[in-house]
C-alpha cells in the first residue's frame, strides 16, 4: 500500500460508524480551532482589530484612542487564550 492511496473499508454495523463519526467531528474541530488561533494570531501581530473587538467610547482625545486601542488588543489576547484552551481540549468545550 503507498502512502497517499485511499484506503477503503466496509463499516460493518452502527457501533463502528459512530466510532469513525465521533473521531472525524474531533479532528474537524481541531483543525477548525488551530485554524481561528492562527488568524488571530496573525491578527494581533499585524495590529488589525476584528469587528468584534471595536469598543464604542465617547470622547476623540488621546487618551480615549489608547484606552480603546488597549482594550481591543486585551480582547483579542483573551480570545487567542480561549482558543488554546479550547484545542488543548481536543477542539471540544
Amino acid at each position: 500500500m503507498r502512502m497517499h492511496e485511499m484506503v477503503y473499508f466496509k463499516i460493518i454495523d452502527a457501533q463502528q460508524a459512530k466510532v469513525i463519526d465521533n473521531c472525524k467531528n474531533a479532528k474537524h474541530k481541531l483543525l477548525k480551532t488551530k485554524a481561528a488561533t492562527w488568524f488571530a494570531m496573525i491578527r494581533g501581530s499585524s495590529h488589525i482589530t476584528p469587528k468584534y473587538t471595536n469598543i464604542k467610547m465617547k470622547g476623540n482625545n488621546q487618551r480615549n484612542k489608547n484606552t480603546k486601542i488597549a482594550a481591543a488588543r486585551y480582547r483579542l489576547n483573551q480570545e487567542i487564550r480561549l482558543l488554546y484552551k479550547k484545542k488543548d481540549r481536543g477542539g471540544t468545550q
